[in-house]
């Protein structure tokens, strides 16, 4: 998975791609510099990397859109909203609380729609595999609930063998309840 920013991005929307990728094992940090979008598909398709998010900012400080897209024979969009929000903010010194996992697990409740669940477990399924295969200390669980028909929230939350952390809230929406 590459995680990359929208042209020109603030100081803040690099660090959240920094959060991401530290939060997603096995997931690359690309700097965008004045790379088109053409060239990032075929940096992704050339390196083998099957999956694509890019991070744009808006005007509200905590508030950061992404757009996924799958790499393949055929470049696909994910046709679905998705946002993050309450991203922690750290400072340097503060080692202690860094984010760096080790193995990602998602957890469901139960309203969750089916089809949505799957597609979002295929989606991550690099990063699910990868982190089947290590014992871990750091992992992070992201619990995914159903807020209205067409809303998945996820909050994602750092855990060790001594304290918890969260680190950020993924809203998916879909539109008009698509499967997508």
């Amino acid at each position: 998975m590459l995680i990359t920013t929208s042209r020109n991005p603030t100081h803040y929307l690099r660090r959240v791609s920094k959060i991401l990728s530290l939060s997603l094992p096995k997931s690359q940090r690309l700097n965008r510099g004045s790379l088109s979008l053409s060239k990032i598909f075929t940096y992704c398709w050339n390196n083998q990397i099957s999956r694509l998010l890019i991070l744009q900012g808006t005007t509200e400080k905590d508030l950061i859109t992404v757009k996924a897209y799958l790499i393949g024979k055929k470049l696909q969009s994910i046709k679905a909203n998705i946002t993050i929000t309450n991203i922690i903010s750290l400072r340097k010194h503060d080692k202690k609380r860094r984010v760096t996992i080790e193995k990602v697990h998602f957890d469901f409740s139960e309203e969750v729609n089916e089809i949505i669940k799957n597609r979002l477990l295929d989606f991550f399924q690099h990063i699910i595999q990868y982190s089947k295969r290590i014992h871990a200390k750091k992992l992070l669980t992201i619990s995914f609930r159903q807020e209205k028909p067409n809303l998945l929230i996820g909050d994602a939350i750092q855990k060790d063998s001594t304290m918890s952390l969260y680190v950020y809230t993924i809203h998916i929406s879909t539109e008009c309840g698509s499967s997508e």
